[in-house]
Formats: structure tokens, C-alpha cells, sequence
């Protein structure tokens, strides 16, 4: 059920404001959705095309599969320096963090400072559909707004699923409802909550459809509430209803998962345990040899012995 609002409705602006102290290299493009700017703490066109190319998309993408909001106008900085992302964000923001998105600007992490040209792709499309959400101008619950952002950004990897297999064995899953306050959390907690925010999202898709999300915002756009637009995108489901069911969802699709990184561990030490038999082999065998010669020896000695004895 996809409904769109005109498309002149829609103009992009991704706007340039002065950071002042930060000496930055100005990229400026045009998408399909209207005109951008890119600021980058240093000039690499890899990293400049990378991210260029990603605005265009991701934010093409959004449009056309969730449907279209007012606006969505917001700045991109890229930072080289640890220094500049927490004078551009909050001295609240923790260490583990890569990227934030709040008001209309997105601040990210280089893959210099971050790991790679990969990694980097996905937080920007993450903090992309942060921006987007905030559009709508209701107030998301964390799960979904984290859920949302990680699953357009396609970042629920294998990893992040046997994370929850784990923390089901050791009890370690928290509710819906607990699921919030994540950049105050430790960075494994918070990585547990960016993947189970990331596993809720499939968990409506399971439950309620490849339509659950876009009709969710599109009951969203018209009633400014999310546990309406929850209650009417789902035909009846409560919150609450929902939150049973997700738990029930870990339980039967990544409760034993965490096999599957021993059988890894298992098939990358066979090479090992093989070397050790060969060598475990080739000693034992060594002493094989080495008795058998001292065996010989005292047999020679004894036939020395009774043939002296008959002289």
C-alpha cells in the first residue's frame, strides 16, 4: 500500500552553514530530489564520490519506497578528527559512535577515524533516514526509529544476529519499552540494542507484511501519532501485542544461531588440530623407532652373552 504526496512538494536542500574553526572542502552536487552540499575535512575523491553518489540514492530510495514528507533539507560533514565530531555533535556523545544525525545535520566519521569505505556507506545511509523520519514530526519510539535506520542501511549482518543468540542464552534480552537511551549505554549494550531494534523491523516484516513499515508512516503521516498509526498499519495490534510477539520471534529464528560461529571456529582450527596430530604422529612414531633400536641392541647384547657362555 503505497500512497505519495506530489512530487513538487519535495524539493531537497542539503544546506551549508559556517563551522567557523573547521577549515572544510565544499562538494556541491544535484539529485534528483534538488540540490546538495557536502563538507569533508579533507579532500579524497574516493571518499567525496563515495558519498556524493550514496545522497543521491539512499535518499531517492526512501522517497519512493516509504513515500514523500515535506522536506528534507540537512547538511553532511564528514570529520577526519575525533577532536571536530564532538565539537559538531555533543561532548555527551560516546566514544563508540561513528555518526549523528540531529536538527537538519548529519555529522559522520571518515573511515579514517571509523573502519571502512563500506562501514562508512552504511551510518551515512543511516543517519540519512534518521533525517528523513524526523520529517514526519512525530515522536518515534527508539527501537523503531534505530530499527528503521539500520534496516534501510542494510546493517543487520550475521555479526549483530548472533549477538542475540547470545544474550537469549544468557538472559541478557531487554522489551520493546527498554529499548531506548542508547547513546548513554556501554558499547555492548548498545550494540545489543542497535541489533534488536535492527531484528524488530523483521519481526513486523514476519508478522505483518512487506507493507508493515511504509504503512505504518503513511498512518503516521496522517494522524501524527505512532501507536495509531502502529494499531491501524497492523489491523488491530497494540504496542504490547506486538512486543510478545517479538520476543517470541528471537526466540524461534536466533536462539541457536550462536552454533553457527562455533561450527566457524570449529572449521578454522581443523588445519591446526591436523598439524598437531602429524606432529603428535611423527614423535610418537620417533619413539617407536628409537625403542626398537634399543630393543635390537639388548638382543645383540644377549646373543653375545649366551654365545660366550658356550666357549
Amino acid at each position: 500500500m503505497k500512497r505519495y504526496l506530489p512530487y513538487k512538494l519535495v524539493p531537497i536542500f542539503l544546506l551549508i552553514i559556517n563551522f567557523n574553526c573547521f577549515c572544510s572542502i565544499l562538494t556541491t552536487g544535484q539529485s534528483t530530489l534538488g540540490g546538495f552540499n557536502l563538507l569533508q575535512g579533507s579532500e579524497k575523491n574516493v571518499l567525496r564520490n563515495l558519498s556524493v553518489n550514496t545522497i543521491k540514492s539512499h535518499t531517492g530510495n526512501l522517497f519512493s519506497t516509504y513515500g514523500y514528507v515535506d522536506t528534507l533539507s540537512f547538511l553532511v560533514y564528514i570529520t577526519d578528527e575525533d577532536e571536530e565530531f564532538k565539537s559538531l555533535t555533543s561532548k555527551n556523545i560516546p566514544d563508540w559512535a561513528v555518526g549523528v544525525a540531529k536538527g537538519n545535520k548529519i555529522v559522520i566519521k571518515s573511515p579514517k577515524k571509523s573502519t571502512t569505505y563500506d562501514s562508512f556507506n552504511k551510518t551515512l545511509k543511516h543517519e540519512i533516514a534518521h533525517i528523513y523520519l524526523s520529517q514526519i514530526n512525530i515522536r518515534f519510539p527508539s527501537w523503531f526509529n534505530e530499527g528503521f535506520a539500520m534496516h534501510t542501511a542494510d546493517q543487520f549482518n550475521i555479526r549483530r544476529k548472533i549477538n542475540i543468540s547470545w544474550n537469549l542464552l544468557f538472559k541478557r534480552i531487554v522489551n520493546l519499552n527498554q529499548l531506548k537511551n542508547f547513546l548513554s549505554a556501554s558499547k555492548s549494550q548498545a550494540y545489543l540494542y542497535y541489533s534488536q531494534s535492527a531484528a524488530s523491523i523483521d519481526a513486523m516484516i514476519f508478522y505483518y507484511g512487506d507493507d508493515i513499515l511504509d504503512n505504518i508512516l503513511y498512518y503516521a503521516k496522517q494522524n501524527k501519532n505512532f501507536n495509531e498509526a502502529f494499531l491501524k498499519a497492523t489491523r488491530g495490534d497494540t504496542i504490547d501485542d506486538f512486543s510478545l510477539k517479538y520476543i517470541s520471534y528471537l526466540n524461534n529464528h536466533f536462539k541457536f544461531l550462536f552454533i553457527y560461529q562455533f561450527q566457524k571456529i570449529v572449521f578454522f582450527c581443523i588445519p591446526f588440530l591436523l598439524l598437531l596430530v602429524w606432529f603428535y604422529k611423527k614423535r610418537r612414531n620417533k619413539k617407536k623407532i628409537k625403542l626398537w633400536e634399543i630393543e635390537d641392541q639388548l638382543e645383540d647384547l644377549k646373543e653375545r652373552e649366551r654365545e660366550n657362555e658356550k666357549i
